[in-house]
């Protein structure tokens, strides 16, 4: 069973105020999700610079 109508249907049923506060939370919810996949991207660029190249490693490609 496909629950992607029932949301509308339930929806259209509201007091207008109430539609705009299940919008309201929605958008947040959406926008909420797009934030913690950014913030994802930005803890790999942390961990890259944590791992930079270490005074050792540097003496050896100098050497090369």
């Amino acid at each position: 069973m496909s629950t992607r109508g029932l949301p509308a249907k339930q929806f259209a049923g509201l007091p207008e105020a109430w539609q705009r506060q299940v919008y309201d939370l929605a958008r947040f919810l959406r926008l909420k999700d797009a934030d913690e996949r950014c913030n994802g991207l930005l803890l790999g660029e942390s961990a890259l610079a944590r791992n930079s190249i270490t005074p050792d490693a540097a003496a050896a490609l100098a050497s090369l």
